[in-house]
């Protein structure tokens, strides 16, 4: 399996584990934040934005010829890891990967990325930035 999920349509047969945010001291109702595009559960916000090898957002292709634009984020909320770590296929030397789904609806929503440190590549198209959170 490479960093692909989105065509399976059954129940991933994976471990879950439900991923919180790792700082619950920000005040998001200030904040610009990421939603799903399909169910609107929060998923992380604009200041979570990072670098990853010199860019915050990076285009990529897997063996699958699926093509995800994926952005960088240091922290997300309200996602379930539904694959075991694999660096196979790995987009970021170096790097394991775990699909990521959205705790709301099950829309594969990106990858976490664990080495000596972790981060989210999240599926941008799959996303929606809302300016003015409800």
């Amino acid at each position: 399996m490479w960093p692909q999920f989105a065509r399976d349509k059954g129940e991933p047969k994976h471990h879950y584990s439900t991923l919180e945010s790792a700082d619950d001291t920000t005040d998001a109702s200030s904040e610009q934040r990421y939603v799903c595009r399909a169910c609107g559960v929060p998923v992380t916000t604009a200041t979570a934005r990072m670098s990853i090898g010199g860019r915050a957002e990076h285009t990529f292709a897997n063996p699958g010829a699926d093509v995800y634009t994926i952005g960088c984020f240091a922290d997300a909320q309200n996602l379930v890891v539904a694959s075991e770590p694999s660096s196979l296929f790995t987009w970021f030397p170096g790097y394991q990967w775990q699909v990521t789904i959205c705790a709301g609806c099950g829309l594969h929503l990106g990858w976490l990325y664990t080495a000596v440190n972790r981060f989210y590549g999240l599926i941008m198209d799959r996303l929606y930035l809302q300016e003015k959170p409800p």
